[in-house]
């Protein structure tokens, strides 16, 4: 399952499962089926399940915010790597 720091506390998403199914949905690079699966949902009916939840506007918009702070925290962590790739050559043109 997807571990993302900046997800907040999500209004109008009480049922765990749902939850679950937005971080796995983000984990699997969208892929509804997969993550009604590891959400808890029976395999035979994951991809109708998916398609039912992601109509749902709680978890349209859990999804939306999700994709959100994702993009923000690989922001981060390119930023960073330049950063050390900087301070390397720096040091190696130094010498």
């Amino acid at each position: 399952m997807t571990k993302l720091k900046g997800l907040p506390a999500i209004s109008g998403l009480g049922n765990p499962r749902h939850r679950r199914f937005v971080l796995e949905y983000l984990a699997t690079n969208l892929h509804g089926a997969e993550a009604a699966r590891r959400a808890g949902y029976s395999p035979k009916s994951a991809r109708v399940q998916a398609s039912t939840l992601l109509a749902n506007p709680n978890i349209a918009r859990a999804v939306q915010e999700g994709y959100r702070v994702a993009m923000e925290e690989a922001s981060a962590r390119s930023e960073s790597v330049v950063m050390d790739w900087k301070a390397l050559v720096q040091r190696d043109s130094e010498i």
